[in-house]
């Protein structure tokens, strides 16, 4: 999927029921004129009207996609009690991610005793201790999807919007941890700020803040609602 992309319901009504994400892999399980009926790892099923410059999977995907059909597999959402490290899909010993708790993660398949886990900037890997994790439940699922959407708009607008000239910088810390999101507008947190530490607010972008930790890693911070002001 080149750019974000709606997902329009089956009952023929011109309200999406979803968008699609660039860099997220989705299934194709049927055809409707010149549309796709396409497919979420969630389950969530419509019709992508405008498939100009899609990217098809090679035949990896796809046999990866009926084994995950054939399994009967149901995806959930989850959650981590503790951070924990998420593991390439290629065995490795290298963690590719760390699971936060309080954050909604999805389990689209199983490995044995571990989970194969998805983030909401589409990371994958798998979680090996699986101990203590708290399932949501459907209401969770359509609230996920429903922040996740709106962490989208949030992200994609403080990227379009001009620095603000006059800006000037301060410090604050946040009352509760908070993901610090990617300046590139994709949906990657590159460091997550916790209650009492002092950030630098550098830079303004609309509602949102461009943020640095002591270390010199900058940041969008979407959120600012509490923020503590030094």
């Amino acid at each position: 999927m080149p750019v974000a992309r709606p997902l329009m319901g089956e009952d023929g009504s011109l309200s999406p029921v979803g968008e699609l994400a660039p860099g997220t892999w989705y299934l194709a399980v049927g055809r409707r004129g010149n549309a796709l009926v396409a497919q979420g790892a969630d389950g969530l099923r419509g019709f992508l009207l405008d498939t100009t410059s899609i990217e098809r999977g090679d035949g990896a995907d796809a046999e990866a996609a009926a084994a995950a059909a054939k399994s009967g597999f149901e995806p959930y959402w989850f959650a981590v009690p503790v951070a924990r490290p998420l593991m390439g899909e290629d065995d490795s010993t290298t963690a590719v991610a760390e699971l936060a708790p309080g954050t909604w993660y999805l389990a689209v398949g199983g490995r044995g005793g571990a989970i194969l886990a998805q983030a909401a900037d589409g990371m994958r890997g798998l979680l090996l201790d699986t101990t203590g994790i708290q399932r949501g439940d459907e209401d969770v699922a359509k609230s996920n999807v429903r922040e996740t959407l709106r962490a989208a708009e949030l992200l994609a607008s403080a990227v379009a919007a001009s620095p603000e000239t006059d800006f000037e910088p301060f410090w604050f810390a946040v009352p509760v941890p908070r993901p610090l999101m990617s300046e590139d507008g994709s949906m990657t947190a590159v460091a997550e700020l916790a209650p009492g530490t002092w950030y630098l607010a550098v830079g303004g972008r609309g509602d949102a803040i461009l943020a640095q930790a002591a270390d010199g890693m900058r940041g969008l911070l979407l959120d600012t609602t509490g923020i503590q002001r030094g």
